[in-house]
């Protein structure tokens, strides 16, 4: 039994020691290493460039900026037309929206989407885009 231990395929506690590297797994590590050290003296040198100039040693955030009709969130397609409606035209589009909501058959249909998916939200918008478009 000595030559099992003695010839390195097994450590004295029952473990067998790690496979070796491959050349190709070497220099890979090589240059994870390097990269990391690179990244490292960049970051010391910016530094100290920041503070020669007199900025602060780290960026703050800036505040998200809110919404408005005329600049909308960065998800918002700018394909889409945007109109600005007069206080007139906003009232005569939402009575016309609540008689073609208010039809029976609309509503039905609704909560019949509703249902499907069982009163989940997102998946109900999905289904609900459907059935008023």
């Amino acid at each position: 039994d000595k030559q099992v231990f003695g010839s390195g395929r097994f450590l004295a506690d029952g473990t067998s020691p790690p496979p070796a590297l491959t050349g190709a797994e070497e220099r890979q590590l090589k240059r994870i290493k390097e990269q990391d050290e690179y990244r490292a003296a960049k970051l010391k040198y910016e530094l100290e460039q920041r503070r020669k100039e007199g900025k602060p040693l780290v960026d703050l955030p800036q505040e998200p900026e809110m919404p408005t009709p005329n600049k909308p969130p960065l998800g918002f397609r700018s394909s889409e037309r945007t109109r600005t409606l007069t206080k007139a035209q906003a009232q005569q589009l939402l009575e016309d929206l609540m008689d073609a909501y208010s039809v029976d058959g609309f509503q039905k249909r609704v909560h019949a989407d509703a249902k499907a998916v069982m009163f989940e939200f997102q998946p109900f918008l999905k289904r609900l885009k459907k059935t008023a478009f």
